[in-house]
């Protein structure tokens, strides 16, 4: 019985001694193992939820700046619309108004083109997009190296750890066994490579920073309401000579770079318009946003123009007359009489009130602000304002030949008098005549695709038997 006693004695006390060896094990080697481990996958968590905070926030930035544009655009097409319109001064027009806010350009081109507006911030993003782009690619790649980390560090702990538990069983359903076993069975790389496959529409593939995909990426479909409006084109543009006034006397002439708007504005640059360079489907003229913003902007019907002989030739003074006596006043020149001749007429033409806006306004129904809806019926191209549809007398005719865009304007140099009024009412009476005809055109192919009731009838099951597939 002595013996038996102290057989099991000696027992519990071997069984004891290993109890405290394990667990002093577990407390000098497994558990601080676990503790740095957990430490570094703590410290990784907040580093990468630090990245995705910032980049949340310039996400989230980018959309207020993409609405905040677009709304100013939206507002500024449509106050030109109000104040063009018939009655203005009614109390609709007049809360319309209220509500539009005062730091809105009062020209559309202004709105969408030059620094600060919506194709300037959309070209801004694109240039950009190649460092988010790596920025995504180097997360990418921080996350496969903190993989084999913790493989290297999780490893050697368990083994350590199940060693000293292989000699008294351990179940092979235990968890951290199971772990163990998937931890040797596991090739880091191989696993990464299902993770992209798994995953390819969703993370960015490394090779498009190598094969040029993300330079590549154009703003064609970018699209928001007013792109293609008419009023955000301009007439003509070109580099003029300035009088620069003084104190006392002038101080000379300096190149600066004009623009005629449809809306009827002249703007003035400092620098010369650089070298232009447009981006295939984007309608993106980079060489605009060198400019920056203008020096001086003035509305034609509200201004005077006069053709005087200066001391250096011909020259002509716009006067603004909204401004009182002391009104802005702009003095320039071409730089031979001809040009300077030609830019006057242009400008005088233009000293009319324009024609009432008859494009489509921008439609809250399509509106990029949140929590506005889209209606399904609407195609995309309905978001650019029915620009395949042809539209006829929607400007007045004094502002037909203006309806160029900026794309047109490598056509012809600025030295060219190809607008000069002769020669645009020729223009004009052959595009009348086109587009009467047109016209015309139109109507009989909507008779031919509508006819009446009675001949529908008789030829319906004729018509299906020779092409069923009309529409």
């Amino acid at each position: 019985m002595q013996k038996f006693v102290k057989d099991l004695i000696e027992s519990q006390n071997r069984r004891a001694g290993e109890h405290a060896a394990n667990a002093t094990f577990i407390e000098n080697e497994t558990l601080p193992n676990l503790r740095d481990l957990f430490k570094e996958i703590v410290s990784k968590s907040m580093d990468t939820d630090k990245e995705w905070v910032e980049l949340d926030k310039l996400l989230a930035n980018n959309r207020e700046t993409y609405i905040k544009l677009t709304r100013a655009l939206r507002h500024s097409i449509e106050r030109q619309k109000i104040l063009l319109s018939a009655d203005p001064d009614s109390p609709i027009n007049k809360s319309k108004l209220a509500h539009i806010p005062k730091d809105v350009p009062r020209d559309p081109w202004i709105a969408n083109l030059v620094p600060f507006s919506i194709q300037r911030f959309i070209h801004t993003l694109r240039e950009e997009f190649p460092k988010t782009l790596e920025q995504l690619v180097n997360q990418q790649s921080r996350i496969l190296v903190f993989e084999k980390v913790v493989i290297q560090l999780l490893k050697p702990t368990l083994n350590a750890y199940f060693s000293r538990r292989l000699s008294k069983g351990v179940a092979p359903t235990d968890p951290g066994f199971v772990l163990l076993r998937s931890l040797e069975a596991l090739d880091p790389d191989k696993d990464w490579e299902l993770f992209l496959q798994r995953n390819k529409t969703t993370l960015v593939d490394p090779a498009s920073l190598e094969n040029g995909v993300a330079a590549a990426v154009v703003g064609r479909e970018v699209k928001y309401e007013g792109m293609d409006h008419s009023r955000c084109q301009f007439v003509k543009e070109g580099t003029l000579l300035r009088n620069v006034p003084g104190i006392l006397r002038s101080k000379g002439y300096k190149s600066s770079h004009f623009v005629l708007t449809v809306s009827h504005f002249i703007h003035g640059f400092a620098e010369e318009k650089k070298e232009t360079s447009i981006e295939v489907g984007s309608k993106i003229d980079v060489g605009h946003f060198s400019l920056g913003d203008p020096e001086i902007s003035l509305y034609l019907p509200d201004s005077v123009t006069t053709l005087a002989n200066g001391k250096e030739g011909k020259e002509f003074t716009i006067k603004s007359s909204s401004k009182g006596m002391f009104g802005e006043k702009l003095t320039i020149k071409s730089d031979t009489e001809d040009n300077t001749i030609f830019w006057h007429d242009l400008i005088t033409s233009l000293a009319v009130t324009p024609a009432a806006i008859t494009d489509p306004s921008p439609r809250a129904s399509i509106s990029s602000e949140p929590g506005v809806t889209t209606p399904s019926e609407q195609t995309e191209s309905a978001l650019i304002f029915d620009s395949s549809v042809h539209k006829f007398n929607n400007e007045s005719n004094s502002l037909r030949f203006a309806g160029r865009s900026f794309h047109d304007q490598a056509d012809y140099d600025d030295s060219d008098d190809d607008l000069h009024p002769s020669v645009a009412n020729a223009f004009e009476s052959s595009i009348t005549s086109k587009e009467t005809s047109a016209a015309g055109a139109m109507d009989s192919w909507n008779q031919f695709k509508t006819p009446s009731t009675s001949a529908a009838a008789a030829l319906e099951n004729a018509w299906d038997d020779v092409n069923p597939s009309w529409g």
